[in-house]
């Protein structure tokens, strides 16, 4: 596989002596990052992985801003919604709430939280 397309000329990835495609890679690597992320979840509390992450997640809302700003309104924020059929976000809350006490983080996708504070 030559990643030069990626910025880093002359590397080539071999798995079980057979080469392995960008594409491939990509995948794997996203599949650690979740494996690597849950893992995370499970070690640390909400409280410990908020700040943990504070520093950055200002440091990223004051790049966001900058951005939003210089677009001239080009860019700006939006929530993303996501519904699933026969279950509400009540409803889910009120499950979320009675199955942790509102305390914990639950992986609603390996990739991401849920914090009954985002309903």
């Amino acid at each position: 596989m030559d990643l030069e397309t990626r910025g880093v000329a002359g590397l080539h990835v071999w798995a079980g002596g057979e080469p392995i495609d960008d594409v491939t890679l990509a995948q794997w690597e996203l599949q650690f990052a979740r494996r690597a992320l849950a893992l995370l979840k499970e070690l640390i509390t909400e409280q410990e992985m908020k700040a943990l992450l504070a520093p950055l997640m200002a440091r990223s809302k004051k790049l966001f801003d900058e951005w939003i700003a210089a677009s001239n309104g080009q860019l700006r924020s939006f929530a993303v919604d996501i519904e699933i059929d026969g279950l509400s976000a009540a409803r889910f809350a009120a499950w979320f709430q009675a199955n942790t006490g509102g305390a914990a983080m639950l992986a609603a996708h390996r990739a991401f939280f849920f914090s009954a504070t985002a309903i």
